[in-house]
């Protein structure tokens, strides 16, 4: 966004319309042009007279871009820089503080220059002289530097100066982590449900292959991963996203402000200066796409690897029989604890079956088993579905890999406008 051959007018419009775009696609009419910004800009005026005569002498002329003006304006002011509560921290609930503090302040501000146009726009004189009073003492160097002070301060919480401080963009990683932990350490959001007996064409009737005696039943461990990434886009979608665009909003109403105020003035390069701290923060918002694709990855097989679902009792032991290729072998247990409970699919007479999966964590492609519980034979006893792989006999039926977040969800690409 920024070019050291642009000028503070250039940087600060094409800041303006870089988040502008993100946060509402389009503007119904326009929010600075030279024309505007010439017209209401405070530059070196020190005297209210010279500022009125200023304002009035083209006023007649500009009424149909105030008009537009006071359009765009009333959608940005609408938009609510609001963050919600991700975090129960005490120090990240002071930044939401210190964020919202900084708030006040620039929206306080920008709702006078709203209000201030909309008095322009007006036919009645004496609304019109009030509104350029207003105007003027609105420009004031005290208000301004409140405003750029705000600014920074806003900046300052999702972009810490401090290497060692962690702010708003940095913490984004922390509620997404959180939200598939907390899905996976609830089993009850993946356990599969038995039923009764089932009754084969064939009439033979037995208890529901997927019911192994383990321990506490039977799971659906691969929704940490599909339901995990559900839970992480739709974070990303709402609490990210609003995150986001309640920084980009605050940063747009301040520098609409500060245009005003001090473009032609001797405090120009405050504006570039504030361009550029908005950049950098842009530029993490934009770096945070790929390094939360990541986080998800990491997270999602780290809960598989530790929470993921295996056998237990009688079904993990070597007391009870397993058998593969219709029966003609007997094995001891063959599993271990790098197999979770995957989910259920089919497979030949023994259908439904659980699907075994072996370290799906690695993301690379797994060996699978089907274990269907079978009571047709003298004692009950595991099949385990048939293979030709030697190194795994009775495993592998079909591989299975764990997908990969598949990247963030629309609602935050915006980001890639930085």
């Amino acid at each position: 966004m920024t070019d050291p051959n642009q000028d503070a007018r250039e940087l600060s419009t094409n800041a303006i319309s870089v988040m502008t775009q993100s946060v509402f696609g389009s503007i119904l009419g326009p929010v600075v042009n030279e024309q505007l910004l010439d017209w209401l800009g405070l530059g070196s005026s020190d005297e209210l007279a010279d500022y009125m005569n200023q304002i009035e002498a083209q006023l007649a002329q500009m009424e149909t871009q105030l008009v537009q003006l006071q359009t765009s304006l009333d959608q940005i002011l609408s938009q609510e820089a609001v963050i919600e509560e991700q975090f129960s921290d005490v120090e990240v609930q002071q930044l939401l503080s210190n964020f919202v503090t900084q708030a006040t302040t620039i929206k306080q501000n920008f709702q006078s220059y709203v209000d201030a146009i909309t008095g322009l726009s007006s036919t009645d004189k004496k609304m019109q002289g009030e509104a350029i009073g207003d105007l003027f003492q609105l420009c004031g160097l005290v208000n301004m530097q409140s405003v750029a002070g705000a600014m920074t301060g806003a900046q300052q919480v999702f972009l810490p100066t401090l290497a060692e401080q962690r702010g708003l963009i940095d913490l984004q990683h922390d509620l997404v982590r959180g939200v598939i932990v907390d899905f996976a350490a609830n089993v009850e959001n993946y356990r599969i449900a038995t039923n009764g007996p089932i009754v084969y064409p064939n009439g033979v009737s037995q208890a529901d292959p997927r019911a192994l005696p383990s321990g506490n039943g039977v799971f659906a461990s691969g929704a940490i991963d599909g339901d995990g990434h559900n839970l992480a886009g739709n974070a990303m979608s709402t609490s990210i996203a609003g995150a986001f665009k309640a920084f980009l909003t605050l940063q747009t109403q301040g520098l609409i402000l500060l245009n005003m105020a001090w473009l032609g003035s001797i405090h120009e390069d405050q504006i570039t200066a504030q361009v550029t701290a908005i950049q950098a923060v842009l530029s993490a918002m934009k770096a945070f796409e790929a390094a939360v694709v990541a986080t998800v990855d990491d997270q999602v097989a780290l809960s598989l690897q530790t929470m993921g679902q295996r056998l237990t009792g009688l079904a993990a032991s070597n007391n009870i029989r397993y058998d593969y290729g219709g029966g003609d072998v007997r094995m001891q247990y063959p599993l271990s604890d790098d197999w979770i409970m995957w989910g259920q699919s089919q497979f030949g007479l023994l259908s439904p079956s659980i699907v075994m999966v072996y370290q799906p964590w690695t993301y690379n492609t797994s060996t699978a088993a089907y274990l269907g519980l079978d009571t047709t034979q003298d004692a009950p006893h595991i099949f385990i579905g048939r293979s030709d792989d030697v190194r795994y006999p009775g495993m592998g039926i079909t591989p299975v890999q764990a997908p990969r977040f598949g990247g963030i969800p629309t609602e935050l690409q915006f980001v890639r406008n930085f």
